[in-house]
C-alpha cells in the first residue's frame, strides 16, 4: 500500500539487479503502449501523415507527459474510474437506442 508499483518493491527483495532490470522492462511496456495509443488517437483525429498529423502528435504527446505528472496511482484512480464510467454510459446509450 505504500509504493506507487510495489512488484518493483518485491523485485528489489531479490536483487537490486532484478529491481533494476524489472522496472526497465516495465517501463519499457508502458513506453510502448503509451506510442501505440498515442499514435492510434492521432491517426483517427487526422488521418494520413502530413503537417495537421506531426503538429496534433506532438501536442497529443506534450499533454499526455503532463498527466503523466500527476503520478502512477492517481492515474490509476481517475482514469480507471472515468474510462469504467464512460463505459457505463456507452451501454446506457446502447440500450436507450435499442429501446427507442
Amino acid at each position: 500500500m505504500r509504493f506507487e508499483v510495489p512488484m518493483v518493491h518485491l523485485a528489489g527483495q531479490f536483487s537490486p539487479w532484478i529491481q533494476g532490470g524489472y522496472a526497465l522492462i516495465l517501463l519499457a511496456e508502458v513506453y510502448t503502449t503509451a506510442v501505440a495509443s498515442l499514435f492510434g488517437l492521432v491517426n483517427r483525429l487526422v488521418p494520413g501523415e502530413g503537417r495537421a498529423f506531426r503538429l496534433l502528435a506532438v501536442l497529443v504527446t506534450v499533454i499526455a507527459l503532463g498527466v503523466s505528472l500527476l503520478g502512477f496511482a492517481s492515474l490509476v484512480r481517475y482514469l480507471y474510474t472515468a474510462v469504467g464510467l464512460a463505459g457505463l454510459f456507452f451501454l446506457g446509450s446502447i440500450w436507450w437506442r435499442r429501446l427507442s
